[in-house]
């Protein structure tokens, strides 16, 4: 998972595995290259995918309810089914997500499909921290599994309202290739939302229990890491207008998975694992022209702070028996490094055309010492 890094101690620790073949030899390989680290930035071409051929539309449905349903077209599977799982299977199909809400007398409900419990427990509205963005500093990774999701809420006074919700997600790769994984995620809730004028707080807490992963990470065979995982986390947000233009924002989020014993792996446990993300923000509106919209922000994606995995392998051979003496391993899972972005980010309408130019430097990219990043994107698109 990415919040691993390089994860330098497990590398270690799997590159001198003893193994047998079919006569019963003893040879020693290097089963590090079996891990693959999942980058903490997003990749630019998925997100430049993301950001055209969609189609949507919305409509009431009562004088308080509302309903909204996009579809991103994909003129190469036009037989496949709207999207039903993430991962590598789910990029073969038509992506898509629906949405409905409603409000009668300080009770509110949403419910869709096709997003993450956290965006659908989002507040309604666009949000530059998130849709202006290419490093997605205000978006944690954790309880964030696309799928389906339903929550409801209700006022406790003018300025507080509770919401709870659940979701469910699948997320499966491909049979054909080296990693045929196949897990689920059933996601549970509570956001707290507290508002004035000029300045809103809000936090969020929930549990996300996976099964077949572990903290983002997805394996099979003999590095399995889970057979069942549960993850809390704690999410705390503030934001202050400064003036009619700009907005400041915060977030922070703490997470924390506890031990597993995964069974038919070299992998006999792996945790507990404590880990947190934050971002500062800083957007701008109608600053140079109306529409325009300008941000800055400093963030770092989640990363394993603690987290031990204990590994069971053959450290010898016992001749009067052929048998193969065990022994234990210790390994850190905290990466190298700590990633911190920077970006700014501007964009404007030019007549019927939208220009979005964005520019960032990630320090120590991936969580690894020494890794850095430059990364850009300008997109120039028109409505049809």
């Amino acid at each position: 998972g990415p919040a691993f890094g390089g994860a330098p101690m497990l590398h270690q620790a799997l590159a001198q595995i003893m193994i047998l073949d079919s006569f019963g030899r003893d040879f020693e390989t290097d089963m590090s290259k079996a891990i693959v680290t999942q980058p903490t930035l997003p990749d630019l071409f998925g997100i430049m995918e993301q950001r055209f051929g969609w189609y949507g539309g919305g409509f009431g449905l009562a004088p308080n309810t509302f309903a909204s349903l996009s579809v991103r077209s994909n003129p190469e599977d036009g037989v496949l089914p709207l999207q039903a799982v993430g991962g590598l299977a789910g990029q073969l199909q038509h992506q898509s997500t629906f949405r409905l809400t409603g409000e009668q007398d300080g009770f509110f409900w949403m419910a869709g499909s096709g997003m993450s419990l956290r965006q659908g427990m989002m507040p309604d509205g666009d949000d530059p921290f998130v849709s202006d963005s290419i490093t997605y500093g205000f978006m944690p990774l954790i309880g964030s599994p696309a799928g389906n999701f339903a929550a409801a809420g209700f006022a406790l006074s003018d300025s507080t309202k509770l919401t709870f919700g659940m979701g469910e997600a699948q997320n499966q790769g491909l049979p054909n290739l080296s990693l045929p994984y196949r897990n689920g995620s059933d996601v549970v809730a509570l956001r707290l939302d507290y508002q004035q004028p000029g300045w809103r707080v809000s936090f969020d807490t929930g549990s996300s229990l996976d099964s077949g992963a572990f903290f983002g990470s997805l394996a099979s065979g003999a590095l399995r890491m889970a057979n069942e995982d549960a993850t809390t986390w704690l999410t705390g947000t503030g934001e202050i207008n400064l003036n009619r233009t700009w907005t400041l924002r915060s977030t922070a989020t703490l997470a924390i998975s506890g031990a597993t014993h995964p069974g038919a792996s070299l992998i006999t446990s792996i945790g507990p694992v404590l880990a947190s993300s934050f971002a500062l923000g800083l957007a701008g509106r109608d600053i140079f022209r109306d529409g325009d919209v300008m941000l800055f922000t400093v963030s770092q994606p989640m990363r394993a702070e603690y987290g031990v995995a204990t590994l069971s392998t053959g450290i010898g051979r016992d001749w009067s028996t052929g048998g193969v003496i065990m022994g234990q391993a210790h390994a850190s899972l905290a990466p190298s490094g700590r990633e911190i972005d920077f970006e700014s980010g501007y964009g404007r309408w030019l007549g019927d055309w939208r220009l979005q130019a964005n520019a960032g430097f990630a320090f120590d990219e991936d969580h690894t010492r020494g890794k850095n990043a430059i990364l850009s994107l300008v997109t120039l698109s028109h409505p049809i």
